[in-house]
């Protein structure tokens, strides 16, 4: 996707190596040195920037925030094959192989190193997959079976 940033948000790095992804004074996403993902919405969950900034960052690992078409509020996160959980402030998502330990803080503090260089140069960034918003779904895919990593 071509990133607009949005306005208070960048990513700054922690004491144990990890890093977070900071929208105003929260740290929405979290990537953890063991590779976990912590996210949050810091009591926003209905915000429209809160559920973009949480979306765009997932996307860089393969997961998609969903949105659902019924109640704005209500959120889930899945990487469309083995792991679906509806969205709690707190929520971890375990590590994947693909993003072992500090690949996942690596890749976010980069990708949006990249965006803030870029922005500051007046460019476009591509970003993420292609989407430049939280994936919407009515039902939340019942029928389908997910499974945890």
């Amino acid at each position: 996707m071509l990133c607009n940033p949005i306005q208070h948000e960048h990513v700054v790095s922690l004491p144990d190596g990890g890093c977070a992804l900071q929208l105003y004074d929260t740290h929405v996403v979290t990537a953890r040195p063991t590779g976990e993902l912590v996210l949050t919405s810091g009591g926003f969950g209905h915000s429209t920037a809160t559920q973009k900034s949480i979306a765009a960052a997932l996307q860089l690992f393969g997961l998609t925030l969903i949105v659902s078409d019924e109640d704005r509020t209500s959120w889930s996160v899945s990487d469309g094959a083995r792991f679906l959980r509806r969205f709690a402030d707190g929520l971890v998502v375990p590590p994947n192989p693909q993003y072992p330990g500090l690949a996942r803080a690596k890749r976010l503090l980069n990708n949006y190193q990249r965006r803030d260089t870029a922005a500051e140069q007046g460019d476009d960034v591509e970003m993420g997959d292609g989407q430049d918003a939280p994936r919407r779904g009515g039902r939340g895919g019942r029928g389908q079976r997910y499974t945890p990593y």
